[in-house]
Parts: C-alpha cells; structure tokens; sequence
C-alpha cells in the first residue's frame, strides 16, 4: 500500500512542473579570474586549472594556463614585436601538456612545471594533439593542403590530401584514434593518417546554400557535430558511425559548441555570449535554456568558431569566456535531463528512498543508477 502510494504521488507530481525549456537567468555564477582583459578562448587543463588566449588591457595578445585556486599563472606568454600574433592552443589527453600556436612559432609546455618541452618555427593557425602517450601536435598547411605531425624527436610526418579543406575550422582530430575529420565542402571527410587513407567521405551532409561553422567530437569519438547556417537557418548535423541525424536551434549564429563528458548533452553558446543551450543529442531536443547578462565587449556575429567553452573533466562545472570575464556556472539536472526529466528523475529517487528498506542497500543503489544514466 505504500509503495502505490508513492508512485501515485510521482505521477501527480510530475505534471506540476512538465514545463521545459524555460528560458532561466542564472543566478548561482562565480566569476574567474584568468588574468586576461579581453577573452577569445578557454579551456580545462584539470581541476581549478584554466587555460586561456586572449588579449591585455593594451589589446596584445597573451595566452596563460592559471591555477584559478592559487590565482598564479603556471605558464605565461605575452605578446613579442617579433611574434605579435596568438592563434591556438591545444591540451594533452593526459593534461600534462600544453600546446600554443603563434605567427612562426608552435611551442609545447609541461603544464604542470610549465617549463617549454620543444618548439619549431612555423606558422599553422589550427593545432590539435594526437591521441598518443607521447605530445605529438598536428597541423593543417591550408596552402599546400597538407597535414603535418610535430614531436620532439624532430620528426615531420606528411600526408597529402585528395580533398579541397575549407579554411574555417578546417579539421578536429578523433579523440581516440588516429584520424583527422576534416571540414570539405558541404560535408566531411576522415582520414586514417596512420594508414594514409581516407576511410570515409560524405559531401551530402549540408545543401549548398549553407556555411560550415565548425566542429567538435565527443568524449569517445562516437559523434562528429557539424554546425552550418544560412542567412536563415541554423542546423546542427550529428555525424554518427553509421547514421546521420540534425538538430535545428532557434539562433541564426553561435560562437562555440562543446560535449558534456556524457557524451549525449551539446552545449551550444550564442554569438553575444549571453545564452547556453543544452541540447539531448538522441532526443534531438533542447533541454534547457540559460540566459545571464554579458555586460562586456560584444563580438560581431560571425562565421569564426571560438573555444569559448570548457568543462571540467566530471562534468559539474562549464566555463564560459565573455569577452572581458569568465564565469562558472554548475551543470545542472535541467541541463542535462530538462526540467520534466528531472522532475521525474527526482520524484522517482525519492520514492526509491522512501522504500530502500525493502530492497537490499545494493539493489536499491543500482535503481539510482539506472535512473541517473536514462
């Protein structure tokens, strides 16, 4: 009898609060100082420690990784007559490494001493490291259409493609396997650069009307996510090992898109940095929608895509570079059920709390779980 009384109360319950996506100030943020006037670009390097590119208060380019706790820069690079411009950086799989991309200079730290590792003088805009043990970086030579792989040992592996890359985040590397997915016309192509092949293309991924923004790969490499816009429509293609799926947001421009560690939630962040979209990738539906105000510089919306988002490797905390700040935000049940799956989520846990006594400890740990992983 009690056991029917509680799942009576979950189903009444749940009505009381089936709205989703509502559109939510966030009130519970905690502003990160990264040292850095005018942001471009962030990324998690492990806890309490951020990497970020952007510009001083005399509008030179600097790039630091800091330790947000002790609020000291482990690795700082400021701005050089002779080396004037900053283009990216990349973080390690392991987070022992750091690599920043310059005009004629590529250079990897240890992100833990920050001490340089190895540098080489050249001059590649988008860097990514390679998914080995050892800090290997990869380039794309958008002139001569080729992709080249870095390492201390001085070596130079090249690889020539059949295919034209477009010059706006031209490739992401797979983060497991040692492939390129590179941004063609209308699609994608993948390439196996351990075996010199191409091993998948699909140039009907987008009409020709549209504008390939940018990509990004999930945790385990199982989705490739594809935005694309015209002067009316944004689409989202989600590029699966054998299934090709779309979601439609609401925006015309967003700055950045990123995967939750869950590898099912797609955070999209809109072109004035002042809205976060999480977005059930099997669902195909936006969970929940965050608004806060950006009260800094605005950018002009544009097709240049920005790491303008990073999470922390459990997936409690997103960072968000707003131009002249950065700021924490915790990740939500919303965020990553919406709110009628967290209602349900929520009565369901208690009503497993209510009766655990008549389930072993385990079995009852198991059932919430299960309902935590739907």
């Amino acid at each position: 009898m009690k056991l029917h009384f509680i799942l009576f109360l979950c189903v009444i319950a749940q009505p009381l609060f089936a709205m989703d996506k509502l559109i939510i100030p966030c009130i519970n943020m905690e502003e990160v100082n990264l040292g850095i006037k005018r942001l471009t670009a962030i990324g998690f390097v492990r806890k309490d420690v951020i990497a970020a590119l952007g510009e001083d208060k005399e509008c030179r380019a600097q790039f630091v990784v800091r330790d947000i706790k002790k609020q000291k820069d482990i690795i700082q690079v400021n701005y050089t007559p002779q080396i004037c411009q900053f283009y990216d950086f990349a973080i390690h799989k392991s987070r022992k490494y750091v690599a920043l991309s310059q005009k004629g200079l590529l250079t990897v730290f240890d992100a833990l001493s920050g001490k340089k590792e190895w540098h080489y003088e050249c001059d590649w805009p988008q860097i990514a490291f390679c998914p080995v043990d050892d800090p290997k970086v990869a380039f794309h030579d958008t002139f001569k259409n080729k992709l080249i792989i870095y390492s201390n040992q001085n070596e130079q592996e090249i690889f020539d493609f059949s295919v034209e890359m477009l010059n706006c985040c031209p490739f992401v590397h797979h983060p497991v396997k040692k492939e390129i997915i590179l941004n063609v016309v209308d699609g994608y192509s993948i390439y196996d650069y351990d075996k010199c092949t191409e091993t998948r293309l699909n140039r009907d991924v987008f009409n020709s009307t549209f504008t390939i923004m940018g990509m990004c790969c999930n945790g385990d490499g199982s989705c490739i996510a594809m935005m694309a816009n015209d002067t009316s429509q944004n689409i989202v293609a989600l590029v699966g090992s054998d299934d090709l799926q779309y979601l439609y947001p609401n925006e015309i421009i967003y700055k950045t898109m990123l995967f939750h560690p869950n590898n099912k939630i797609l955070f999209l962040l809109s072109s004035s940095r002042d809205r976060i979209e999480s977005w059930d990738c099997k669902n195909k539906k936006c969970n929940h929608v965050i608004s806060f105000k950006n009260d800094g510089l605005l950018l002009q919306p544009s097709n240049v895509f920005r790491k303008a988002l990073a999470i922390s490797d459990d997936g409690r905390e997103l960072f968000i570079a707003m131009i002249n700040k950065c700021i924490k935000i915790p990740v939500t049940l919303e965020m990553l059920y919406g709110t009628k799956g967290t209602t349900r989520l929520l009565c369901s846990l208690w009503a497993i709390k209510q009766i655990k006594d008549t389930f072993s400890s385990d079995v009852a740990t198991i059932m919430m779980q299960n309902l935590i992983q739907l």
